[in-house]
């Protein structure tokens, strides 16, 4: 469930409240307290996707390969409508992209046979050119994200050169 769109609890809940306080002053309260009730969920919620991200970039950092299969969802969240929710997968993907494994001093093909594949952006053309149009967002927190990663990228093409 994501903070757009809360569990069905939710919802039930709000409606039986709403038939419940639908006589006298109570109403308004009712109202508030579900309001409440709410944000505290979607509070809730935000910090569970924001603990997924951690443990995602943590994955990654790991091996790369442990995050194979949610590369597509981070694909297509880089497209979602909630701008916190572009937000912080944009700011998760230009970590990864930037993210370069230390390697021993091997020849490429001993490096290859030793599990050190290429890096993400050559693996994944089509995350790196989603992340890059998110520098033309509507919403203004996105763009300095990717602003953000874009720095982080060139700092580490920089190191690596």
């Amino acid at each position: 469930w994501t903070a757009e769109r809360p569990p069905p609890a939710t919802a039930a809940a709000a409606a039986a409240a709403a038939a419940s306080g639908a006589a006298g002053g109570a109403t308004g309260a009712a109202a508030v307290e579900i309001e409440a009730e709410e944000f505290e969920e979607a509070l809730a919620c935000r910090e569970r996707i924001g603990s997924l991200f951690a443990a995602v970039y943590e994955l990654f950092t790991i091996d790369s390969q442990l995050v194979n299969r949610v590369l597509p969802h981070l694909h297509a969240d880089l497209l979602a409508k909630d701008p916190k929710r572009r937000c912080d997968v944009t700011s998760l993907v230009g970590r990864m992209l930037a993210f370069c494994p230390p390697r021993p001093p091997l020849s490429a093909a001993a490096s290859a046979a030793a599990g050190g594949g290429p890096l993400l952006l050559e693996r994944h053309p089509l995350l790196l050119d989603r992340f890059l149009e998110r520098s033309d967002d509507a919403a203004e927190e996105v763009r300095l994200s990717a602003l953000d990663g874009a720095r982080a990228l060139l700092l580490a093409a920089a190191e690596a050169a």
